[in-house]
């Protein structure tokens, strides 16, 4: 099965112009360790789960992969960190524009939002992520 985080990656370092940074990432946790770019955007795979083979001999399940992008946006301008939400919000809708509906590849069915939520606000950065799944199938013999 396709790794469908690389290709995501890509489509938002070409399309989305607003970003100052979009890199790859292997988990959450190594996000918020890491350096943080205002406008950034971190790419990486959440989940993967599947249905039921359809047979015995032939198994074919349906697989839903989700991957997530962490935005981050630096704004120390209010304290409370409504400016930096608005202006997360305005990023995340770049994003979404770009990601719904998008075929990750042939094997892959469109993108689609699947949710988001606050990550953390602190130090003047607020890291928000939000979820994007598509659908392959898998056969085996």
């Amino acid at each position: 099965m396709e790794n469908i985080r690389p290709a995501t990656q890509s489509r938002l370092k070409n399309n989305v112009t607003e970003l100052k940074e979009v890199a790859g990432a292997a988990s959450l946790a190594q996000i918020l360790q890491g350096k943080k770019t205002d406008k950034g955007a971190y790419v990486f795979q959440t989940r993967e789960s599947a249905s039921s083979g359809l047979s015995t001999q032939l198994v074919i399940q349906n697989v839903d992969v989700q991957v997530s992008v962490v935005t981050t946006i630096y704004c120390v301008s209010d304290s409370m960190g409504g400016d930096a939400a608005d202006a997360s919000h305005d990023l995340r809708e770049l994003i979404k524009a770009e990601l719904i509906g998008w075929e990750p590849s042939v094997n892959f069915e469109p993108m689609e939002f699947a949710g988001g939520d606050l990550i953390s606000f602190l130090d003047g950065f607020y890291v928000w992520r939000d979820n994007f799944t598509s659908r392959t199938i898998i056969q085996q013999i």
